[in-house]
Parts: structure tokens; sequence; C-alpha cells
């Protein structure tokens, strides 16, 4: 059995207890706070541009950096802005591949990145935003002698996709639309997902990407109207896109690193909703927000981003799921308090049919060491009226499931040097598989920023299984 190497917690583990004796206690967020409780009034955009006219940084830019013709740079003539990213990973734990089998050794990413963002305003109360990426990874060149099957290059070598491209605006005082593609956030965890299931996810890299990062955006008409503390979200979704998975024979795919040969035996059909109206989406969210807490509802039909197998045969289906839930937050002191309840009925299953479960998160993040951000968070997902069978193939979905992650965060040297450790479990007792992610981060000035560190992959007793997918990684990032 494969030694487990427990480096990244040997090495959080002094950095928390150091932290917690030696470092000045924070003011309480009461503290912080006081004096805010009242209530505001909610300004619109056309109000905000008046408060804020002659700050705009058009007109000064154009002065101060047009060059010696008159010409104005195009980032001072847009308001344009964005990331280059250049990164690169290397694969520590794979060991020699068999059968003509992908080789994973060594080098496993070597890539740059390119994202941009425009935001505009086209009238008092009106904006337009789009931002999107592409990306080319040269490793698979550098290693194209390594038999990757033709879906693992069409999937990691390179991406160009639109991202958010949406039209906001305000109707009234109380009553804001957005058209267009979007990402809503439902919810108030940071790691672990409950609620948040509107948008799907980028899934192709485990553990190695931060949630925020990994939402796809979908296109769809929402409105948001506010009244007193209550803010109301409704939205109708016309655009069905799934999670971004590995496919089979990569790393991290269910079948597990396989050759061509192999992944033409076990490959699946896809049956994906379409766009249009005839499997639209829909979404209803209340967000109240008082003093020292809040509480959101939500209500959604959706298609369950996670398919099913149908026996016997080789399809991919996807179920239509109703979901209801909620979420509370609480700010005590140096702590904020999360909680957040889920019930999804439409599940199916292949040997079952369909089914329901509830999923419920509980957690909480302290703030009280200076620097220093504490987070936790444990859901456990049940399925009801469970049927022993979903523990085999192909569901292997037993009746209770745990994750449970643990985050640190510590910021050093003025706030230019960072480090981030992120422990995830599966499992009641922790024992069914997970990661450990230790990350390194120093910003060399305004633009440049380098980040290193590497993550630590366990197995479980049912797939998938990523155990030899242990890595180092290193991203050099200029913001523009």
């Amino acid at each position: 059995m494969r030694r487990k190497k427990q480096w990244i917690i040997n090495l959080l583990l002094p950095l928390a207890v150091i932290d917690s004796s030696m470092a000045e206690m924070e003011p309480t967020l009461d503290e912080l706070l006081d004096g805010f409780e009242e209530e505001l009034p909610r300004l619109s955009d056309e109000s905000l541009d008046t408060v804020l006219d002659g700050f705009g940084p058009e007109e000064s830019v154009a002065i101060e950096e047009a060059d010696e013709d008159g010409a104005v740079p195009l980032q001072a003539a847009l308001p344009l802005r964005g990331h280059w990213v250049n990164s690169g990973s290397w694969n520590i734990d794979h060991s020699a591949p068999i059968n003509g089998r992908p080789d994973y050794r060594g080098l496993s990413r070597l890539s740059t990145k390119l994202w941009l963002e425009l935001e505009q305003p086209l009238f008092p109360g009106w904006k337009v935003h789009g931002d999107g990426f592409m990306r080319h990874d040269f490793s698979y060149a550098i290693h194209e002698e390594s038999h990757y099957p033709q879906a693992v290059i069409d999937q990691y070598q390179q991406d160009l996709e639109l991202g958010e491209l949406w039209l906001t605006g305000s109707i009234n005082p109380d009553l804001d639309i957005k058209l267009g593609r979007q990402i809503v956030v439902w919810g108030q965890s940071d790691y672990l997902r409950v609620n948040d299931t509107i948008n799907p996810m980028d899934l192709r890299e485990p553990g190695l990407g931060e949630i925020e990062t990994l939402r796809r955006p979908l296109t769809m008409a929402r409105a948001d109207y506010y009244k007193g503390e209550w803010h109301w979200s409704g939205m109708a979704i016309v655009e069905n896109r799934p999670n971004r998975i590995a496919p089979c024979g990569g790393e991290f795919s269910a079948t597990g690193p396989l050759s061509e040969a192999e992944c033409s035996v076990v490959t699946v059909i896809e049956q994906f909703p379409g766009d249009g109206l005839g499997e639209m989406e829909w979404g209803l969210s209340a967000m109240g927000r008082f003093s020292g807490w809040d509480l959101s509802f939500y209500a959604a039909r959706l298609n369950h981003d996670i398919p099913y197998r149908t026996l016997g045969s080789n399809l991919l289906r996807y179920a239509r799921v109703n979901q209801l839930g909620t979420a509370l937050n609480i700010a005590q002191g140096s702590w904020l308090w999360k909680g957040e309840v889920a019930y999804l009925d439409g599940l199916e299953y292949a040997r079952a049919g369909d089914g329901s479960r509830v999923d419920l998160l509980l957690g909480g993040e302290y703030r009280g060491i200076t620097d220093v951000t504490l987070s936790l968070e444990r859901v456990q997902r049940q399925i009801r009226h469970y049927d022993a069978v979903l523990i085999t193939s192909p569901d292997y979905a037993p009746e209770r499931v745990y994750q449970t992650l643990l985050a640190y965060l510590h910021n050093f040297d003025n706030d230019t040097l960072h480090l981030k450790g992120v422990v995830m479990r599966n499992g009641s007792t922790l024992d069914e598989g997970g990661y450990e992610r230790l990350s390194l981060q120093y910003d060399l000035d305004d633009v440049w920023s380098i980040t290193t560190g590497g993550i630590i992959y366990h197995s479980g007793s049912t797939p998938p299984d990523w155990g030899e997918n242990d890595r180092l990684f290193i991203e050099f990032r200029q913001d523009f």
C-alpha cells in the first residue's frame, strides 16, 4: 500500500499553534460594525454616477498616458482589464505505464492563459459586461510520444471560451434586470457545495482551483427586487452546459489512465439536455440581511449536473430535479457560523430508479488571530429510502456521503505573502480519500505575483482513484 504523505499537515499544525499563541487578537466583528447597523438608502447606478462625477479614470488616463503623437493607448480608451498566467506542474507519484497506456510522469502542465474583461456603461443606470479566456498547454507537444487518448488532448491542450456576457440595468429604484450569460452564487459555503447548484463547474483538475474560478456561466434572464431587508431574485435559464470532467484515459477520470483502444471499449454516449424553452431551468431565491445575521431561501427546477447510467446500455442521462434549500449566516465576535440544507427530489439511479437526497452543511470561519483566517466545513449527503443495491456498479452510491474541509490562510509581510493550506477528507471518519494542498503566493509588486505549492491525493474505496496524481505546481501572473 502506498505510503501516505503527511508533509502538508505536519507543516500546517505548527503554524496554526504558533499563530494562536503569539498573535494579537483582532477587534470583534460587532466592534468593527458599530454604527453601521442603520439601513442606508439603496443608490441607483445613476445616483452613483452623479456622486462619483469627476473621478472616472478615462479622461485622466488619456491626458497623462497619451504618446507624443497624441494617441491614447487602447487600455485607456477602453475599460479593459485582465490577467496573463503562465503555469506549470509536475507529477511526482505516477508509475511507469503498461500496455500502451498514457505516461503522466513528470511534466503534466506547461500552459499560458490570457483572460480579458470589458465592462462599459451604456447610459445612466445600464451597463454591459463581457469576459473570456484563451489557454494553450505546451506539455502535450513536448510529450507527443506519451500515447494520450485524443479525448484527453481535446480537453486539456487548449481552451477558447466566452465567459460572462450580460446587460444589466434598473427598471426603477427597487427593480433590476440582467440579461445574458452570467454566474449566480447560492448558499453561504466557500468550499463545499450544497445550494450552489445553478452553474456547472470545471472539474478537470479536482482540488487545484478555487471554487469562484471554476463556475461556468449560463445564459438566463434574471430579475432582482429589493424591499427593506429583503432581496428577491428570479431567473429563467435557457442554456444548459455540463460539468467539465476528465475524459476517459485522463489522470482524474473514473476509469483512470487508459489507452485509446481501451477507451473505445468503455466509451458511453452522453444525452445532455438541449438549450431552449423545452429544457429551461428555473430558480427563485430570497435573502434577508439583518443586524449580525443573514437568512436565505432557494427553490429551483434544474437539470442535474451529475449524470446517471442506464442499465444494459451505454447511455448517460441527466435527471430533472426539484430543489428546495435554505442557508443561514450568524456573526458572533470573531466567528462567522454557517449552515445550509438542501432537498433534491427527482434524482435518478441506474439500479433503483428515482430518489431523493438531503444535504446538510455546518461550518464556521474564525478571524480572531491577526492576519489569519481559519475555515471548517462539513457536509453530509443522505439518500432517502435507501436501497443497498446502489453501492454496486455503476452507481457506487452509499447511503451517506461525508466531506470535511479545513482551510488555513495567513497573510505575511504587509499582505504581500500569502500562505494557504486546504485539507479535504471524505468519509464519516475522514478515511475515504481526499487531498491536502499547500500554496505560497508572493506579490512581487502591484502587477506581478508568483505562486508555488503542491497537492497530495488519497484514494477511497470507490472510484475515482486519484492516489497517484500528487504534483508540485508553480504560477506566474501579471494583472493589468
